[in-house]
């Protein structure tokens, strides 16, 4: 019991001599302290800081000219490779029949047909652009050599009536395209001749007719030639009258007129 109250009276008096002034509290160093907690990281401060630090840039503005030159680019390139391989290409007597053919086997003219499908604008805003007008521009020198190169092919019809049924061709060419005449070719040997009978619905229809194809070139707008192909028929149940009644006329290509005036 003595030694209980020995021990409790040691420890009286030691806090009591620290309260006296033995043991000093620092106000600063529980200042500091406090300060140090509240700045110490916690899991989401460092993310908000990290998200502060790695926060993008403001983008630069596009270049828009930039934009259209890449993106009619490939265009131009296109129809390069195509006047590359101008005019040898394209002097060739079935050149102008691949032309008219939907499914041509001519490599150049798939290319071609191919390049012409892909012109398009891409949008209304482009139109009056430097990029535009070159692909514009690329284009007409493309058609430009190829109008240079083109030859029309060899006459083929040889009967007796050959130099009428041209003078037919012609006044129709010119009443159809309102355009002067420059010269004609007829690329069937005869009219393959057809005759017999079919059903319309019902009604049984009888016919005995033929077919004639061929060339026209009229005076275009722009000095040179225009290529039309013409396809009529010869209707023998009407007396052999030739008919413009069945194939729709249509504007094949360009020409110079110096290589029709020459062949």
């Amino acid at each position: 019991m003595n030694k209980i109250i020995v021990i409790f009276a040691s420890l009286s008096l030691g806090l009591g001599a620290g309260c006296a002034g033995g043991l000093k509290l620092d106000s600063n160093s529980l200042f500091k302290k406090k300060a140090d907690e509240s700045s110490a990281a916690s899991p989401e401060a460092e993310v908000a800081a990290a998200g502060a630090s790695d926060k993008p840039t403001a983008t630069p503005p596009a270049d828009p000219a930039a934009e259209r030159r890449a993106y009619y680019q490939p265009l131009i390139d296109d129809v390069d490779k195509l006047q590359q391989q101008l005019p040898a290409c394209c002097q060739s007597e079935d050149f102008l029949l691949e032309l008219t053919s939907p499914y041509p086997s001519h490599e150049f003219v798939k290319q071609y047909k191919s390049a012409w499908s892909h012109k398009s604008m891409r949008k209304a805003e482009d139109l009056e652009t430097p990029e535009w007008k070159a692909v514009e521009a690329k284009y007409a020198e493309l058609d430009e050599a190829l109008a240079a190169a083109v030859r029309l092919p060899k006459d083929v019809y040889k009967a007796k009536d050959a130099k009428q049924l041209k003078r037919i061709f012609s006044d129709y060419a010119a009443s159809h395209t309102k355009k002067p005449v420059v010269d004609v070719v007829l690329l069937y040997d005869d009219w393959g001749r057809k005759s017999g009978s079919e059903w319309h619905g019902d009604q049984l229809v009888n016919y005995d007719q033929g077919f004639m194809r061929g060339f026209v070139v009229v005076k275009g707008d722009s000095g040179k030639g225009e290529v039309w192909e013409f396809t009529p028929r010869k209707d023998f149940l009407d007396g052999g009258k030739v008919k413009f009644d069945v194939y729709v006329p249509a504007e094949v290509t360009d020409i110079a007129l110096s290589s029709v005036a020459a062949k």
